[in-house]
């Protein structure tokens, strides 16, 4: 298809997403990503449920690319449009071992 609706797009991109698992080079990646940012375009707002899913499919690449910070954004973006997307217990995991900078107390002076 040269040009399929927003719909077709997502549904061929999430199911060439799940064949890959957790392993998404970045080409592949890329076009995965590319691909998720033509069909949130070509499907209406009225539609939030799909809308979801290309921030949940989204999510799942940064994930698996190793950036965790992006990647909770994204899960974040989907609960918003669907709270049932089904990832909050990979959000909840991804902030709990996300390296968030800390303070070194050791460098403040105490006295």
């Amino acid at each position: 298809m040269e040009n399929p609706d927003g719909f077709t797009l997502l549904i061929d991109t999430l199911a060439e997403l799940k064949v890959c698992g957790g392993q998404i080079e970045r080409e592949v990646g890329a076009r995965f990503l590319d691909n998720l940012t033509k069909a949130a375009g070509r499907i209406p707002q009225k539609y939030p449920e799909r809308h979801a899913d290309i921030f949940r499919a989204t999510g799942e690449i940064l994930e698996a690319w190793g950036d965790s910070m992006q990647a909770i954004e994204y899960y974040e973006f989907a609960i918003q449009k669907n709270p049932k997307v089904g990832v909050k217990r990979r959000l909840d995991n991804l902030r709990k071992s996300a390296t968030l900078p800390t303070v070194d107390d050791s460098s403040e002076g105490r006295r």
